[in-house]
């Protein structure tokens, strides 16, 4: 624990540079955690590098998972708008980002869209050499949406592309959609 400790400090400092507001701080702590707890466990595991990012990806937000999901499908269930309802999620985790993240937004009738086209953790795990990382906040992303069905609320979430797989941006797209035809 103390080597995670000491490891995830000489982190931070070295970074503090991708941190550009309190919410940016936080996305780089938890970027220094993980990287730290990666490094520390990797040698225990024969060097096997998926196996240690499965292990560290419990705590970073796996866990929570089932909580956030069984929340957010109560909460839709209750919502009389449920595209509004899901729209306005894309646009808090827009705000979640903070600065250290850019971002684009666009919204029309129907349709809503969040690219980030600069993530705090790609460029952090990049410049520590293990890009993959990135992978482990992707998937918390997705929780927040994995809940909604077109056939069931009408609504259609998708993330075509990620920088984490090398596109230029993380597109995250809400189309409203018919749920008669969408079964």
């Amino acid at each position: 624990m103390r080597q995670i400790e000491e490891n995830y400090e000489e982190v931070l400092k070295r970074h503090g540079d991708l941190a550009k507001d309190s919410r940016g701080a936080s996305h780089l702590q938890m970027a220094s955690l993980a990287l730290a707890s990666y490094r520390t466990l990797l040698p225990h595991f024969a060097h096997n590098r998926a196996v240690t990012a499965d292990l560290i990806k419990e705590p970073i937000g796996a866990a929570a998972a089932d909580t956030l999901n069984f929340m957010s499908r109560f909460v839709l269930f209750l919502s009389f708008d449920k595209f509004a309802h899901v729209s306005r999620g894309l646009e808090y985790l827009g705000r979640d980002f903070g600065k250290s993240f850019e971002t684009e937004e666009h919204k029309e009738l129907g349709f809503h869209s969040l690219k980030v086209t600069r993530c705090l953790y790609n460029t952090f795990f990049e410049r520590q050499g293990v890009p993959d990382l990135t992978r482990l906040f992707c998937a918390f992303d997705r929780m927040w949406f994995d809940h909604v069905s077109p056939a069931r609320h009408g609504i259609e979430f998708s993330r075509p592309t990620t920088l984490a797989d090398g596109a230029p941006c993380c597109d995250f797209v809400l189309r409203r959609k018919d749920r008669q035809s969408s079964g």
